[in-house]
């Protein structure tokens, strides 16, 4: 699969032995901390869990080379983690290690996606994930053919569709943005072939990884954010903060290839 791709090519640009040294799962997101040579990066993942949540197999902090495991793994908490930690050695290579200065593409730090792209107002856009902050913005920018799947749609919403319906709705859409959490749940390598013929657009804080690796298989722009307070947002994280209170401590960016 895709995920597994991305992880042996991170893991191979690494470079060097990184420690972790904490990680964290709250009911919103989970997190990884890594330190090397360069200082610290942290990273984020959506937390995603099965209905029936029995924790992870033991409470001692994983490895980086337990990465391949966790990502392949079938319990979605244990996947969520090793996303976590694979997004946090991607954000240690892209700003600690500075790759993002010998980029194929462009990285614009300080962006938002919307403001980094122009979109035709007769344009279909699909939006998989409930990624509210886009779905509000594109609202208020006046596009009107706007289509949501989301694995579990929240019934208060009759305009978001189960992602059963992708196969049907995917069908002549212009522009597609992806929440990044699709990292986690092993949906990306679908979602890309019912979408080959759109742009498309992966967006979130679990869009940590390394934004070159995600563009070599017809991904658009990647829209993310690089943690600048590290202790800050991981006591955010423990406490069960979300998006917004994360950003606050935080610096998006955009890269496009």
């Amino acid at each position: 699969m895709i995920i597994d791709e991305i992880v042996d090519e991170t893991l191979n640009l690494l470079g060097e032995d990184v420690d972790v040294v904490d990680m964290g799962i709250s009911l919103s997101y989970t997190y990884c901390i890594v330190e090397g040579r360069e200082g610290s990066a942290l990273g984020l993942a959506h937390t995603t869990y099965d209905k029936v949540f029995h924790g992870l197999r033991s409470n001692y902090l994983p490895s980086i080379h337990e990465i391949p495991r966790l990502i392949s793994s079938w319990k979605l908490i244990e996947k969520t983690v090793g996303l976590a930690l694979l997004n946090a050695i991607s954000q240690y290579i892209l700003f600690n290690k500075r790759l993002y200065r010998n980029l194929p593409g462009k990285i614009l730090i300080g962006k938002d996606v919307l403001d980094s792209m122009k979109i035709h107002k007769k344009s279909k856009i699909l939006v998989i994930g409930y990624i509210r902050p886009i779905i509000k913005k594109l609202q208020e920018r006046g596009y009107r053919n706007i289509y949501v799947v989301e694995r579990e749609p929240p019934t208060r919403f009759e305009e978001i569709y189960s992602d059963l319906a992708l196969p049907r709705i995917s069908e002549n859409i212009d522009i597609v943005f992806i929440t990044g959490s699709v990292l986690a749940n092993d949906t990306l390598d679908n979602i890309l072939r019912y979408t080959e013929g759109a742009k498309k657009i992966i967006v979130g804080p679990s869009a940590q990884v390394l934004p070159q690796l995600l563009t070599k298989y017809g991904l658009y722009i990647i829209g993310s954010i690089k943690v600048e307070d590290i202790q800050r947002t991981a006591e955010i994280v423990r406490r069960a903060g979300g998006t917004r209170a994360i950003l606050k401590y935080s610096e998006k960016y955009v890269y496009m290839r």
